[in-house]
């Protein structure tokens, strides 16, 4: 019997296309053509381009822009935060990530934030994380593990 270790709470976000300008279009419709080729050269390139972007807004910790939007939607104010950069492919797109560790990001009392995460709050993130990006979508995903432990057996 394997036993595996909880999913930890976090809140996902992840970025679409950023700057829908007509030049920016046609630098991803390459980077994919050229990454469905063989070569990811282009494809790196616009993904790290995205991922600086995403930085910005989670640099200063409590402070950044996300944790103030946070902050702002959920009528909270942190005392921790933590977030990660990542990536992954979503609409067939490279597309810069935003983890929100849900475990280890706190409010007064040091209680956790997921409760406060409704999906109307989740929209509103999603929002200003748009506007902050300009990016074509975002989509915004909190995950939660309701049991300690996931057993197979």
């Amino acid at each position: 019997m394997a036993t595996f270790p909880s999913i930890p709470d976090r809140l996902t976000i992840v970025i679409g296309p950023t700057e829908a300008f007509l030049a920016t279009r046609e630098r991803i419709a390459e980077a994919y053509d050229h990454a469905q080729n063989g070569d990811r050269t282009l494809a790196d390139e616009v993904l790290e381009y995205q991922q600086a972007i995403a930085s910005g807004l989670i640099e200063e910790e409590t402070k950044s822009p996300l944790a103030r939007a946070i902050e702002t939607t959920t009528d909270t104010l942190l005392e921790t935060f933590e977030a990660q950069i990542g990536w992954g492919i979503f609409k067939d797109l490279y597309c810069a990530t935003i983890n929100v560790d849900l475990d280890n990001t706190k409010i007064a009392g040091d209680q956790r934030l997921g409760h406060f995460l409704t999906d109307e709050n989740q929209k509103l993130i999603a929002a200003i994380v748009g506007l902050a990006t300009k990016a074509d979508w975002i989509l915004v995903n909190h995950k939660t593990s309701k049991a300690d432990n996931y057993t197979l057996d």
